[in-house]
């Protein structure tokens, strides 16, 4: 037999092998998440599966959107009739389609509390990893999104093969979960998994933020900042969810979460300067909603990290906020 030929051959039978394992591997990733995702992963996958109805989120009147800061600093139970979509990472793309999927599937609520942090106004963290990763986006949302990206060429935030990407998710690519399945050895998770999203339903969508202080004077990601300047991709999507909400005449309050005053005082005044200049014509461009432009300090014994408050904290900044919403 010519080589070619052999090589041909080989080449079909190594196909013929690998397709019914590619198969058995994507069933597993598509239908156990549970059995093998670490926390990060169990919770944005939670996320995505209540806006396909197969996880419990019930209608309510206070809707509260961010990223792990609000996780961290909010107890969701003190409010009346309320839920939490943040999750860790999560940029103003993936808090406008949160809320966009809720108001498809649940009566509007009567308030918005968001919180994104300067940090992922600027850049991504969980848009890829952990979003794309555990089935956030439908095909409708990736459209949305490059739409908007690629009317400016010099936004690089995304980066290249966006299309591409999704559908190497979409296809369970090998990479993309691999990590987490050897970490748990493949299906020993799923009592951990389970216990997340138990206490998921406890907190009222909110979840613990995992290895907290009793204090940190570190300081934040946004003292490394020079200037603020949001990423073009991010601040279409900030405007997306105020608009949203203000032509389903939801009342939006919008402010940073606190910062460890060991930070505050590192900060370069440009960048604030920058910062409370953006905000302010955000409250000009949506006057009925209310949007701080105020990066405010708490004690250091109110962190439990560089970023995230602790316990303490937690419970000071609930109160405090709980008196401003019912206002």
């Amino acid at each position: 037999m010519e080589k070619p030929k052999r090589y041909s051959l080989f080449f079909r039978k190594a196909a013929l092998l690998l397709l019914p394992v590619y198969a058995v591997w994507f069933l597993f990733v598509e239908f156990m998440p549970d059995f093998y995702n670490e926390p990060n992963n169990m919770r944005w996958s939670v996320l995505a599966r209540s806006f396909k109805k197969k996880e419990a989120v019930p209608d309510v009147r206070l809707l509260f959107l961010g990223e792990s800061r609000v996780n961290a600093g909010i107890d969701i139970t003190q409010f009346d009739s309320a839920w939490s979509y943040a999750a860790g990472g999560a940029t103003s793309i993936e808090i406008y389609f949160a809320l966009k999927k809720h108001l498809a599937l649940h009566p509007k609520p009567d308030t918005v509390f968001l919180s994104v942090s300067p940090r992922f106004l600027t850049e991504t963290f969980a848009f890829y990893p952990y979003a794309m990763r555990n089935d956030f986006f439908t095909h409708s949302d990736i459209a949305e999104i490059s739409t908007e990206y690629s009317k400016n060429e010099n936004d690089t935030t995304l980066g290249n093969y966006l299309w591409l990407k999704f559908y190497l998710h979409k296809a369970n690519w090998i990479e993309y979960y691999q990590s987490n399945i050897a970490r748990n050895y493949g299906v020993m998770a799923y009592s951990e998994n389970n216990s997340i999203k138990k206490d998921m339903q406890k907190r009222h969508g909110a979840h613990e933020h995992p290895g907290l202080k009793i204090s940190c004077s570190e300081l934040n990601y946004e003292t490394n900042y020079q200037h603020f300047t949001p990423a073009p991709i991010m601040s279409v999507f900030l405007r997306k969810t105020l608009q949203l909400c203000a032509d389903s005449s939801i009342f939006l309050h919008f402010q940073a979460m606190p910062m460890n005053v060991s930070s505050v005082k590192k900060m370069i005044p440009a960048f604030v300067s920058d910062y409370k200049a953006y905000m302010r014509n955000l409250q000009s461009e949506f006057p009925k909603h209310h949007v701080s432009d105020t990066l405010f300090a708490y004690p250091d014994s109110c962190f439990g990290d560089d970023s995230h408050l602790n316990e303490r904290g937690k419970i000071l900044f609930t109160k405090e906020l709980k008196e401003k919403l019912m206002r």
